[in-house]
């Protein structure tokens, strides 16, 4: 057994042999971090929580090119994260996930988001509780740590290198999607999402890279950063609003506007904005939740984007575009039914944007079967989703409850 009073000095070393530039010894530094979090010696206080966190970000932004540590570094992190969030749930006693999860019954998710809206806008106090263990204190500067580097910025609490703006998003997004109820029911979480998470995440879309705003026309004139970073900035906004759009109403509505004014007939989308738009759509669009939520925050209100008629219109758009009115239907009937008898058979079609042609309007580009498959898988979703909300709606009113809000059936 390690004696208890000895983890700062093991700590110490580690950071020694983390400046090392032999990759055989990084490699078991990482490792030791690792077991260090899984332990009972597990850090408890703030700053030694820092210094390990510290390691492997150090080990990560000065790989210098090691693909064995890098790839290790980026792993270790990613367990590293979840274990604090971990930590934080058991000591916040948080208790499980949020029933408004993809997964729970519709109908309990309905029930769930009823109790919420409620708890939310009752009168007096916050109900949302205070951070009180250290696991909970670092995990917040974590996350702002995260959001600085994300947005460019230097972390102040890690005191780490600058390192891949891609990276950090990657680990803030994961953090967002697998622990939702941190930032749901702490109020410091909760405050950085809306004011952090929200700020970096509006500001990418418009300059994703921080040099001003992208006019390239094909994959093939982009950076292969700045596509990394696009991916991952799409994928956070889904997660985003997938997970808190039922308390950030407002916020949610502007990525979605953002989202939908890129497939008006005014604009003129990139093949890689349109696949990474359609691929966000997609995610929504598959959730009868959130298919439901949307058209009662924003349809059925007068002066809010009509979010699903969008999403129908966008879809619907891509396959007349890419299939009805191309002059290659037969290339792209092939992709399709290729694309499908690989979901029939368990693969999720995901776009490759990597991999597009620069050829112009005139050649085969690749984007046009891809688009046409989300565009299905959009439509496909909406109908499913209706289908499921009108059986919900009908259940709960053979069987209703006190405050409950119902799923409204009326999506002609």
């Amino acid at each position: 057994a390690v004696p208890s009073d000895s983890m700062g000095s093991i700590i110490k070393t580690l950071q020694q042999h983390g400046e090392s530039a032999d990759e055989g010894v990084q490699l078991k530094t990482l490792q030791t971090v690792l077991t260090i979090l899984q332990s009972v010696h597990q850090p408890t206080d703030e700053e030694g929580t820092a210094a390990v966190l510290g390691i492997c970000f150090r080990l990560l932004a000065n790989a210098r090119g090691a693909s064995n540590v890098s790839s290790t570094a980026g792993a270790t992190l990613r367990q590293a994260v979840g274990l604090i969030f971990e930590r934080v749930v058991v000591e916040e006693g948080l208790g499980e996930s949020s029933s408004l999860s993809i997964g729970k019954p519709l109908r309990e998710r309905y029930v769930r988001w009823s109790e919420l809206r409620t708890k939310l806008g009752a009168a007096g106090d916050s109900p949302l509780q205070k951070c009180e263990g250290s696991s909970a204190r670092s995990a917040v500067k974590l996350v702002e740590d995260l959001c600085s580097l994300a947005s460019g910025g230097s972390a102040s609490w890690l005191k780490c290198p600058p390192l891949s703006r891609g990276f950090a998003l990657d680990i803030l997004e994961y953090v967002l999607a697998r622990h939702p109820d941190a930032f749901l029911k702490l109020l410091e979480l909760h405050t950085l999402l809306k004011d952090r998470v929200i700020t970096l995440l509006i500001m990418s879309m418009r300059t994703p890279s921080g040099g001003g705003e992208h006019h390239a026309s094909s994959a093939a004139d982009m950076d292969a950063g700045d596509l990394t970073y696009w991916r991952l900035l799409f994928r956070t906004v889904s997660t985003v609003t997938k997970n808190f759009s039922v308390v950030l109403t407002t916020e949610s509505e502007v990525f979605l506007t953002k989202l939908l004014t890129g497939f008006s007939a005014q604009v003129d989308q990139a093949a890689w904005q349109r696949l990474y738009g359609l691929e966000a759509l997609r995610v929504f669009a598959q959730d009868p939740f959130l298919v439901g939520f949307f058209f009662e925050s924003y349809d059925m209100r007068e002066k809010s984007t009509k979010v699903i008629s969008g999403i129908v219109q966008a879809a619907a758009r891509q396959v007349r575009e890419h299939f009805v009115d191309c002059h290659n239907m037969d290339d792209v009937l092939m992709h399709v039914s290729q694309a499908y008898k690989a979901k029939a058979a368990g693969s999720e079609f995901a776009p490759d944007v990597e991999n597009l042609s620069s050829h112009g309007q005139s050649g085969y580009q690749g984007d046009d079967w891809q688009s046409v498959v989300l565009g299905i898988d959009i439509l496909l979703g909406l109908l499913e989703g209706t289908e499921k909300l009108t059986d919900c709606a009908l259940q709960m009113e053979d069987a209703p409850q006190v405050g409950v809000r119902y799923p409204s059936t009326d999506l002609r």
